[in-house]
């Protein structure tokens, strides 16, 4: 049962680095792009716009963040194992390999 917090804290990683980045990409993109619309009804069309496609580049920046943040946490996994247990199951293959063939 100690695999349980590692999960959970795990999962709050994802969540909170999905977030902020997706959080600041969008605040990013809707503060640089929001001054070049013009003023009136057409900037407010022009705002609309903006504020959309700024909520959905964010989605797509989180989402990525969290895939990257799945991906390291992987490599550290892999990273981890003992040597050893690697070797020796390598060598099993090996070793079975050999008996088939």
């Amino acid at each position: 049962m100690t695999r349980r917090p590692q999960v959970l804290k795990l999962v709050a990683i994802l969540a909170a680095s999905g977030l902020l980045v997706g959080a600041l990409v969008a605040a990013v993109s809707v503060g640089t792009a929001a001054p070049f619309c013009p003023s009136g009804p057409s900037g407010a069309e022009c705002q609309t716009l903006v504020v959309t496609l700024a909520r959905r580049a964010g989605l797509v920046a989180g989402a990525a963040a969290v895939l990257m943040v799945l991906i390291a946490a992987g490599l550290v996994r892999m990273l981890s194992q003992d040597d050893r247990q690697r070797a020796e199951r390598a060598m099993e293959a090996y070793r079975a390999r050999e008996q088939e063939g």
